[in-house]
C-alpha cells in the first residue's frame, strides 16, 4: 500500500485501533470477572492437587493430568502467597492466561508487520487476543494448547525468514539459535495438553530437516528441536520416578483410561466430528468447489476471473451476518464452525487468488503460512481424537492461521478495484465483529445453557472463585456449597461431590479428595471402585450432591457401580438438605 494511501487511511485506522482498544477492555474484563464452568474448575483442580502433592498417575487419574504440569507454577506461586485455601487463584489464573495471550499477541503484531507500521497486523493481533476455542482465559488444558500452537508457528517464521537471510543481520543472531529450542518446548507443551498432538511433532521435525537441507544448516536445527523434546519427555519421566512409585504409575495408565467420560470409541468420536465439519464447512466447501469448476472453464474462454475472489468472502460475509438474528438464542460455541469456514477462506486466498507470481521475500511467508495450515490441521486432529466433546469446540485451533493470513489479505486490496475492496472490507468487518460480539455478549455456562451478559450477576467472596460474578443460579448453588464445606465438614472428612462445581475441592486439604477423577462421570464407572481399591484410606466420608445436576439424585443412586458404592458406605435413609445441596454422612 503507498504512502498516499496510508495518509488517507491513518484517520481511519485511528479509530479502529481505538475502537479495538474499547473493545478488548469490555471483552477482557468480561471473561476475566464473569461466570465459571465446569471444564475451567476441572483444569484448577487438577494444578492444586498437583501442588498440595497427589502425584501424576498414582493419586490422579484425570485424563488431562499432564496439561497441569504447565500451569501448577502458577498455581503454586499464589497458594505459597495466599494460603492453602486458594483463595482467589480462579482470577489469578486467568489474569496470568491473560498476559500470555496479550504477549503472544504482541508477538504475532512483531512478526506480522516487521518493521513497519502495519495495520492488518494490528487487527491480525486483535483478534488473536480475542478468542479462545473454548472461551476460557485460564490456562486450562485446550487453551494452553492453543497458545503453544501459536507460538510454535511463529518461531518456525522467524526460522524460515533466517534461513533465507531475511532477519536483517549478517548471520544468524544468538535468539536465533534459540528459535528450534523453543519450538521443541512449545511442542512439548502440545503433547502434554494431548498427547495425540505427537503427530504435530513428527511432521514439524520433517518439516525442519527439510529446510536444514534447503539452506545448508546440516541439521543442526532439526536437531535442537528433536533433543529439546527428547530432554523434556525425559525430564517428565524423572519427576515421576522421583515423586514416588515409577512402576505404579505405569501401571495406572490403563485405569486413566478407563475414564467413563472418554470411553466412546474413536469411530463413534469421529462420525460426529465429521458431521459437524460437514454442516459448518458446506457453504464454504461449496463455493471453493464452484470456484475449481468455473476458473479452469472461465480461463480457457479467457474471461475475467477477478469477481470469483470477492464473491466468495461477500457470500461468507453474508452469512455471518445473517446468524446475527439468532444471537439470543444460541450459545456461545455454536458460533465456533464459522471459524472453520474462515480457515476454508484462508487457504483460498493464500494458495489459489494471490496475484503476484514472485514475492520479494521469496516465498517465505506463503511457505510459513502453508506450513501454519498444516500444523493447526493436525492439531486439531489430536484435539478431535481425544476429545469427548462436540467437533465445533476444537475448530477454533483454524483461526491462528486465518488471523495471520489477514496482513496479507489487506496488502493484496491495494491492487484490487473498488467493488472488491468492498467486498473485502464487509468480510473483515463482519468477522470482526462476530468474534467480538461472541467474546462480549455471551458468557460459558456449565451444562452448555444460553447465558449473556444482560443477566443478573452476583459477587463471590470466598473461596476460590472470589472476586468473580455468577449469574443468580449459580452464586445459590456455589454459595450452598461452600455452606457444607464450613459447617457439615470436619477436619477429617474426605469429600466426594457429584455436581458441576468442583472449585470446592481447591479448598481441601491433602489427602481430602475422595475420587482421583475429578470429572463427573467416572462416577458411573468401574474406576471409582478401582481407585479405592488401591487407596483405601481415601474411601470419601461426606458424599454432596447438587439437587438439580441430574432430574433426581436417586437416580444417580440407582447406577451401578455407584449404587453398590452408596450402598456399602453410606446411610442412604438419613439425607440432610443445604439449600441446593444434598448431604450423606458416612455410616457410623
Amino acid at each position: 500500500m503507498n504512502e498516499k494511501i496510508n495518509k488517507k487511511a491513518d484517520p481511519a485506522w485511528a479509530v479502529l485501533f481505538l475502537v479495538l482498544v474499547l473493545l478488548t477492555v469490555i471483552g477482557g474484563l468480561k471473561t476475566l470477572f464473569l461466570s465459571a464452568d465446569i471444564d475451567e474448575s476441572y483444569a484448577v483442580t487438577m494444578a492444586v492437587r498437583l501442588c498440595k502433592g497427589d502425584r501424576l498417575f498414582l493419586e490422579m487419574w484425570e485424563p488431562h493430568q499432564l496439561s497441569a504440569v504447565l500451569y501448577a507454577p502458577a498455581a503454586a506461586l499464589w497458594l505459597l502467597v495466599c494460603g492453602p485455601y486458594s483463595k482467589g487463584i480462579v482470577l489469578f489464573l486467568r489474569c496470568f492466561g491473560f498476559g500470555i495471550q496479550a504477549l503472544l499477541s504482541l508477538w504475532i503484531y512483531l512478526t506480522l508487520a516487521g518493521k513497519k507500521k502495519d495495520k492488518g497486523a494490528l487487527l491480525a493481533a486483535f483478534l488473536y487476543l480475542n478468542f479462545t476455542p473454548k472461551h476460557i482465559q485460564s490456562p486450562e488444558f485446550t487453551t494452553a494448547l492453543y497458545w503453544s500452537v501459536t507460538a510454535l508457528l511463529l518461531c518456525f517464521y522467524a526460522m524460515i525468514r533466517e534461513g533465507r537471510g531475511q532477519s536483517g543481520g549478517e548471520g544468524p543472531k544468538k535468539s536465533a539459535r534459540l528459535l528450534p529450542v523453543f519450538a521443541g518446548l512449545c511442542i512439548s507443551a502440545m503433547v502434554l495438553c494431548y498427547p495425540a498432538c505427537i503427530l504435530v511433532f513428527f511432521y514439524a521435525f520433517l518439516v525442519l530437516l527439510r529446510l536444514d537441507q534447503a539452506e545448508g544448516k546440516n541439521r543442526k536445527r532439526a536437531a535442537a528441536f528433536f533433543i529439546t523434546a527428547g530432554v523434556m519427555a525425559l525430564c517428565l519421566l524423572l519427576y515421576m520416578a522421583l515423586r514416588g512409585d515409577f512402576a505404579k504409575a505405569l501401571s495406572d495408565v490403563s485405569f486413566v483410561l478407563s475414564d467413563g467420560s472418554h470411553k466412546q470409541s474413536l469411530l463413534w468420536l469421529w462420525k460426529g466430528h465429521l458431521q459437524a465439519m460437514f454442516s459448518a464447512g458446506c457453504i464454504s466447501g461449496g463455493l471453493l468447489v464452484l470456484t475449481f469448476v468455473a476458473e479452469p472453464v472461465l480461463k480457457k474462454k479467457k474471461k475475467d476471473l477477478s469477481f470469483l475472489w470477492p464473491l466468495f468472502l461477500a457470500l461468507q460475509g453474508v452469512y455471518m451476518l445473517w446468524q446475527f438474528h439468532s444471537v439470543d438464542k444460541k450459545v456461545y460455541y455454536d458460533y465456533l464452525p464459522i471459524v472453520f469456514q474462515l480457515a476454508l477462506i484462508g487457504g483460498f486466498f493464500l494458495f489459489f487468488r494471490q496475484r503476484r507470481e514472485e514475492e520479494a521475500d521469496g516465498g517465505a511467508r506463503k511457505e510459513w503460512l502453508a506450513i501454519a495450515y498444516m500444523i493447526s490441521a493436525l492439531a486439531t486432529a489430536g484435539v478431535l481424537s481425544m476429545s469427548n466433546l462436540p467437533g465445533v469446540y476444537s475448530f477454533g485451533f483454524l483461526l491462528i492461521p486465518v488471523v495471520l493470513t489477514i496482513p496479507y489479505g489487506i496488502e493484496e486490496m491495494s491492487r484490487c478495484s473498488k467493488w472488491e475492496k468492498a467486498a473485502c472490507l464487509f468480510f473483515l468487518f463482519v468477522m470482526t465483529a462476530q468474534i467480538f460480539a461472541v467474546r462480549i455478549a455471551l458468557v460459558r455456562f456449565s451444562g452448555n445453557q444460553h447465558r449473556t451478559v444482560f443477566e443478573d450477576y452476583y459477587k463471590v467472596n470466598q473461596g476460590p472463585l472470589a472476586g468473580i460474578r455468577l449469574g443468580a443460579d449459580d452464586w445459590k448453588h456455589h454459595d450452598d456449597l461452600l455452606h457444607v464445606f464450613g459447617e457439615q465438614m470436619e477436619p477429617e472428612d474426605i469429600l466426594l461431590y457429584v455436581g458441576p462445581d468442583y472449585f470446592i475441592y481447591s479448598l481441601l486439604p491433602p489427602g481430602k479428595i475422595g475420587t482421583g477423577n475429578t470429572i463427573s462421570t467416572p462416577l458411573f464407572s468401574q474406576q471409582l471402585l478401582a481407585y479405592y481399591e488401591r487407596f483405601p484410606e481415601r474411601v470419601p466420608t461426606i458424599l454432596v450432591f447438587e439437587t438439580d445436576y441430574i432430574d433426581d439424585y436417586r437416580k444417580v443412586l440407582s447406577y451401578e457401580p455407584f449404587e453398590e458404592f452408596v450402598n456399602r458406605y453410606f446411610d442412604t435413609e438419613h439425607v440432610e438438605y443445604v439449600g441446593t445441596q444434598i448431604v450423606m454422612k458416612r455410616k457410623k
